[in-house]
């Protein structure tokens, strides 16, 4: 297994993917959570509409935005191209596919980080931000030396979650790309499913499958020993 190029190369692809996907879903999700802590006219109308995503079939959504980028007839193709942004066929490049995937999820699942960021700061005790603010304290102070700290569990939990989903991710970019083009989006979990199911490696399948349980079992560990402990990320 670790001779295998193959292997490495959808290693790298999912760990970019996390790494990428999650933290700008995690920022969204915070700085619309602050957005809506605040009662303003239709804002629970605002909030339900904004969940919508979440509930969406990762099947549906992929299939959804394949669609949109198609080159012929797509809304999002032709936005695209009017603006000068991207390749003809995003699918069918190397890199925009990728990039595609990616926002992909995050337009579906940054209102999952925003739903439960937004449940911890609802129990953030007012006398708090009162008595920063008769202090004198700035949005960016409230935020760092009040809000994320009490809040520090809550990242966490919300990080923990859409780690696991997104270690898992599957549907949605088989619907996309199918792995493709030239394994540009070829996930570990594709990678397993492709390895058992069309070459018959079961074996070589379950080892891939008890590896990627491992890393996200030693990441769960740092991220809950670090986060749930309020200790720095």
């Amino acid at each position: 297994m670790f001779k295998d190029p193959d292997f490495w190369h959808s290693l790298w692809l999912q760990l970019g993917f996390i790494a990428i996907a999650l933290p700008i879903e995690l920022i969204i999700g915070f700085f619309v959570a602050l957005l809506f802590n605040k009662e303003f006219p239709f804002s629970k109308l605002l909030r339900s509409l904004l969940m919508l995503p979440v509930f969406v079939l990762p099947v549906l959504s992929g299939l959804t935005w394949r669609l949109m980028l198609q080159p012929d007839y797509g809304v999002l193709a032709a936005l695209f191209q009017r603006l000068s942004i991207g390749p003809e066929a995003w699918l069918a490049d190397k890199t925009f596919s990728y990039v595609a995937v990616i926002f992909q999820d995050i337009w579906r699942m940054w209102p999952f980080m925003f739903m439960i960021i937004f449940a911890g700061l609802s129990s953030l005790p007012n006398e708090y931000i009162e008595a920063a603010l008769i202090d004198g304290a700035g949005f960016f102070q409230r935020v760092s030396y009040i809000i994320i700290p009490f809040l520090k569990p809550v990242l966490a939990i919300a990080f923990l979650l859409r780690l696991i989903d997104a270690l898992r991710i599957f549907s949605e970019v088989y619907v996309m790309t199918y792995g493709g083009p030239s394994n540009a989006t070829m996930l570990l979990s594709l990678y397993i499913h492709k390895q058992a199911f069309e070459f018959g490696n079961i074996s070589y399948a379950s080892a891939v499958g008890t590896f990627l349980m491992i890393i996200s079992l030693a990441i769960s560990y740092f991220v809950v020993k670090r986060g749930l402990r309020g200790e720095t990320l």
